[in-house]
């Protein structure tokens, strides 16, 4: 190998430098000390300055350029071997990134990246290796994978070209390492990284909210309830994009899709079928029009919001051929000035009527539209009819769907390789504010978000990122989520941090994969599940933060003041609460941005309407207070068990009734008598009502003092009275008439009455000597039938009557 001797210094003259990070190690290589060295040449406006042990390269315009020297190396020894850079950023330094590029003898380059955006404090030298060996470049000139390492005439260390910003970083040294451990992937990467913990804590600021919950029964709180707050819908809107012909597709082989779709996500995005060229028919029968309306009818089905992808896509290659047919015509050099403004005209009336037309195919399906996607490097449209042609289609799509959120997508504004100023990040902030500025009704901006594994952004600067378009006010949705990569850990690590990162944002509304299973996946080793239906790494990533760690389901117990609580992320919720053998479900509760107060009346004892279900596992289901006929409407439905009990009582030719919207039965039904009119024999009383066909029916019916059959119809359930078994003067009801009856009468003889009791024994509400002769003709009768003579009650019962009032007078 050719050396030149200011390029290659001794090994130990750099492992004195006060070098950060790592120590060379003896079969290591310098290639360059840069001790008072420099390079042989520069371009673009780049130029160098020697110093005793650096050399500083300066752009003060921009990124565009670089510095090289030619120098003869055999690098064919360290293919496993990663270089390492220790340099430090200059107070004026703005860029985000510089790349090492080798050049062979047949003019082949190799690149490798490297962040600039996380750097130590200004001058102060910091290290950085690169993300991947020799052997691995990470892009290139030519036929770049296959560089001949053993012939390298060059090098050359390059600004980034995508940077707009100055460039301005001192160099120490140049090395390659076979011992040094690869750096983190993306920054933030490290397991202990700083930023988790603060995302956690926004997570439960921002995604979260206070559920507290008070059980009640006729008004006093219920101690000991269980509550089981179990989260149904996350509020925050996860998608995918569908595959309409897929969900549309009958056939057994596209349910595990259908399936997988429904179960992973609250939301999706039709991939294809909406765009124009497939509107109109130009992709063929998987994507028509119909396809779409079918698919977008089938993600309501199951609760999916649905997002519009797209009005205009204003690139040639994504609009319809009568469209193409005119921007050619257009661009003819032959075209006369007149021919052209009435294409113009053509053109601009082609784009309105396919919002107008497709809005009202579509009607309200979407809940949010891109109205515009990428109009950064899709200008075709506008290279004709002007920038402001897209204030115009804004201002149509405000008017064909009013209720919908109206978003400008675009691409590579998350996905930067952790660049927090590019220039795809500033063009699309000057036409947000452009739009803004004209009064454009645009709602939302859409960052499509598509990784690949040498262009990462960390957590950190995504925050950044996100900050600098958060101040506009707007809905920031992630449109088109994916990464790219067969390193699958990699692509796990990544996945779950770039969720939880963007998740943990506020401005961030929703996340949507482009894609979820490889067999349907425009990048299949994006996928998050392989054709096979098998699980990925990186789905099994997301799966254990949105259907997991981001996902209530705890239970909780009501306190002495019948309170209970716990902080919740935001979404639908199905509260079931237990108590004594019931469990009473409530469902679609929504748990929002503010506090949720949910008062809930405890079912067994409710004399009203009540939004729930009620499963009666073991315990006495009471409608309406005891002694009190009632009604409980049930906006849900009864299900009781085998060892449960339903208790209703019955007064005169009405009794407690149970009306639901389902019911099936089991177990056993309890009727009680209120005091009072007695029901009438041979009358019947309606007991149970359902909505829909009642399944099964009571294994046992107890009751004391009536005898009953139990009819039952399709959905409805009453009781005929046929016997009343109740003995005249019996009254504490236990199948007798003696002393123990008198002497509560006598307690209570003269009392006047607002209720019925059994102790007012002919009903009038007053306790004189009518009960009292009721009383005394039956007194000894009990269900063994002994009656002894009137006589002989009367001459028992005076004395004691006699002896009851004068206590009552003597209080």
């Amino acid at each position: 190998m050719k050396s030149k001797t200011r390029h290659h210094a001794p090994i130990a003259a750099c492992l004195v430098l006060a070098c950060a990070g790592h120590a060379l190690a003896q079969t290591d290589l310098v290639i360059n000390d840069f001790n008072s060295t420099g390079f042989d040449y520069s371009f673009e406006g780049f130029s160098y300055s020697t110093g005793p042990q650096a050399v500083r390269i300066t752009d003060p315009h921009n990124g565009w350029g670089g510095v090289g020297i030619f120098d003869s190396l055999d690098l064919s020894a360290y293919t496993d071997a990663r270089f390492v850079v220790d340099y430090r950023q200059r107070p004026t330094n703005s860029t985000d990134r510089f790349t090492l590029e080798l050049i062979d003898q047949n003019n082949i380059s190799a690149k490798w990246h490297f962040d600039n955006v996380t750097l130590d404090p200004i001058s102060q030298t910091t290290q950085r290796v690169s993300t991947t060996t020799l052997a691995a470049p990470q892009e290139g000139i030519g036929d770049w994978s296959n560089i001949d390492l053993g012939n390298i005439t060059r090098y050359q260390i390059l600004g980034d070209y995508d940077g707009p910003d100055p460039f301005d970083l001192e160099f120490d040294r140049l090395a390659l390492s076979t011992t040094v451990d690869p750096p983190p992937a993306y920054a933030g990467a490290e397991p202990d990284a700083a930023w988790r913990a603060v995302a956690e804590q926004q997570i439960r600021q921002h995604r979260m909210s206070d559920l507290h919950l008070t059980v009640t029964d006729a008004g006093a709180p219920l101690v000991g309830v269980d509550a089981h707050v179990r989260m149904t819908r996350h509020d925050f809107r996860w998608g995918s994009a569908i595959s309409a012909h897929r969900v549309n597709d009958p056939s057994p082989q596209q349910d595990p899709y259908r399936n997988l779709a429904a179960e992973l996500f609250n939301a999706g995005t039709i991939e294809a079928s909406l765009q124009w060229k497939a509107w109109q028919g130009e992709w063929g029968p998987d994507f028509v029009r119909t396809q779409a309306i079918e698919a977008l009818d089938w993600m309501d089905q199951q609760g999916m919001t649905a997002r519009g992808h797209t009005f205009v896509w204003p690139g040639r290659q994504w609009l319809p051929e009568p469209v193409v047919q005119l921007i050619d015509e257009y661009n003819d050099h032959t075209t006369t000035s007149q021919r052209k403004a009435q294409i113009a005209l053509e053109l601009d009336a082609s784009v309105l009527n396919h919002i107008a037309e497709k809005a009202t195919t579509v009607g309200d399906r979407v809940a949010a539209w891109d109205v515009v996607n990428e109009v950064r490097a899709n200008r075709d449209l506008m290279d004709i009819l002007g920038d402001e042609a897209v204030e115009t289609w804004f201002h149509a799509a405000a008017q064909a769907v009013p209720d919908a959120t109206r978003f400008l997508n675009e691409y590579n504004i998350l996905a930067s390789g952790g660049k927090t100023n590019s220039p795809e990040q500033q063009e699309l902030a000057d036409t947000v504010e452009r739009l803004i500025d004209a009064g454009t009704p645009i709602q939302g901006i859409g960052l499509q978000s598509h990784f690949r594994a040498d262009a990462l952004t960390g957590p950190e600067q995504l925050w950044d990122i996100l900050d600098r378009f958060d101040q506009y006010g707007l809905s920031i949705e992630v449109t088109e989520f994916d990464f790219e990569t067969t390193d699958e850990q990699l692509q796990a690590d990544y996945t779950r941090d770039f969720l939880t990162a963007t998740f943990a944002h506020p401005s961030i509304d929703g996340i949507t994969q482009w894609g979820f299973r490889e067999d349907a996946h425009w990048r299949p080793d994006a996928a998050l599940y392989r054709s096979d239906g098998s699980i990925k790494p990186n789905g099994q990533a997301y799966r254990d933060l949105v259907l997991d760690q981001w996902w209530t389901d705890e239970t909780i117990s009501t306190n002495l003041d019948g309170e209970a609580a716990l902080r919740a992320f935001k979404g639908d919720y199905d509260i079931t609460l237990e108590y004594q053998g019931i469990r009473q479900t409530h469902d679609g509760l929504e748990l929002r941005d503010l506090t949720l107060e949910s008062n809930l009346p405890w079912a067994a004892g409710v004399d009203g309407y009540l939004r729930a279900d009620i499963t009666n596992t073991h315990g006495d289901m009471q409608i309406a207070q005891q002694d009190h006929l009632g009604s409980l409407q049930l906006d849900g439905v009864y299900t009781q068990l085998d060892t449960a009990n339903l208790v209703l009582d019955l007064h005169a030719d009405a009794g407690d009734t149970l009306f639901a919207q389902g019911v099936s039965l089991d177990g056993t039904l309890t009727l009680n008598l209120l005091p009072g009119q007695l029901p009438a024999v041979g009358s019947t009383i309606p007991l149970i009502s359902s909505q829909t066909p009642i399944l099964g029916g009571f294994v046992d019916v107890r009751s004391e003092f009536v005898a009953v059959n139990i009819r039952y119809t399709t959905q409805a359930i009453f009781a005929i009275v046929t016997d009343i078994l109740l003995i005249p003067g019996d009254i504490n009801l236990d199948h007798s008439v003696d002393l123990l009856d008198l002497s509560i009468l006598a307690s209570r003889f003269g009392d006047t009455l607002t209720q019925p009791e059994f102790v007012d024994i002919n009903h009038d509400l007053s306790i004189d000597l009518l009960d009292l002769s009721i009383l005394a003709a039956n007194f000894g009768r009990s269900h063994q039938g002994v009656i002894p003579e009137p006589s002989i009650a009367l001459a028992i019962a005076l004395p004691v009557l006699i002896m009851g009032r004068r206590v009552t007078a003597s209080r």
